[in-house]
């Protein structure tokens, strides 16, 4: 599995090296529009999703998210391609330190990658501060507080790029 988590690592970063990347994802007009879609036009979710994908091959949620769609419609290998993205991008993140302290944070590109990983454990947030690097995310996981690190520089350091390109304009 090592080997496997290193290769999405290798993925997501070469993704955040990108000289548009402005790290956060998730508020892309494009992508809220296409969330919408999942409930109301699943068809149109899975064609937004796929070409979503293609600019932003990433995001684990949408493409756990495609892939439920995916094995409702019969596509067996869509699904798991999918799933396989997902949980490989997921388990990039956790594999990348164990989230329990500064030093030992789990790298995330996005805080969308924060929110992917507290989901899959059934964190619920309660607080989050910010100590450079990271957030540090108070949780409840099935009625036990905890907190867990998320080192923030890589997204950090995107935004104050997109900052520095609006000001020089």
């Amino acid at each position: 599995m090592k080997a496997a988590s290193e290769q999405f690592l290798k993925l997501r970063l070469a993704y955040a090296e990108a000289p548009n990347f402005a790290g956060d994802w998730v508020h892309d007009p494009a992508r809220e529009a296409m969330l919408k879609l999942y409930d109301t036009d699943p068809k149109e979710f899975v064609s937004k999703s796929g070409q979503w994908l293609k600019t932003c091959p990433v995001d684990a949620k949408v493409h756990l998210m495609r892939a439920g769609l995916l094995l409702k419609a019969g596509d067996t290998e869509g699904h798991f391609y999918h799933r396989l993205m997902y949980y490989g991008l997921t388990a990039s993140i956790v594999a990348s330190g164990d989230g329990k302290t500064v030093k030992t944070a789990y790298k995330v590109i996005s805080v969308e990658e924060e929110y992917t990983v507290m989901n899959h454990i059934g964190a619920k947030l309660t607080t989050q501060t910010l100590q450079y690097p990271c957030d540090v995310m108070q949780v409840d996981i099935e009625g036990t507080p905890a907190t867990l690190y998320f080192d923030v520089s890589i997204p950090m350091t995107a935004e104050q790029r997109q900052l520095n390109q609006k000001k020089s304009k």
